[in-house]
């Protein structure tokens, strides 16, 4: 099991944002402008999340371009790119759609 304790330093999430951003995928920020970072277990396994900006399910385009980063290397950490959540279909969506990922040091 990873280290539930495990503190990725900030420029590895910057580092994604802008790869991500520059091909198009919009991301939620916190209110320094900075982007939104979560925590979450994914098969009891720390990982981290990114939200979409809206209200709105992940486009294919932006899919694919997420997809397209995995496995790159940030600041000494490979992304390894987990699942998509939170997609909702009839319209009513109350969470922003989001993307699981783990973090591992190289």
């Amino acid at each position: 099991m990873k280290d539930l304790l495990q503190i990725v330093p900030k420029e590895v999430f910057t580092e994604m944002a802008k790869a991500l951003t520059d091909l198009g995928v919009t991301l939620d920020t916190n209110l320094d402008g900075g982007v939104y970072a979560g925590n979450g277990l994914y098969h009891s396994e720390p990982g981290h999340y990114f939200r979409n900006s809206g209200y709105r399910n992940w486009t294919s385009k932006q899919i694919e371009s997420i997809k397209s980063i995995d496995g790159r290397v940030y600041a000494g950490y490979r992304l390894e790119i987990y699942d998509f959540s939170e997609v909702e279909w009839d319209g009513d969506r109350t969470r922003k759609a989001i993307f699981g990922f783990f973090l591992n040091k190289i």
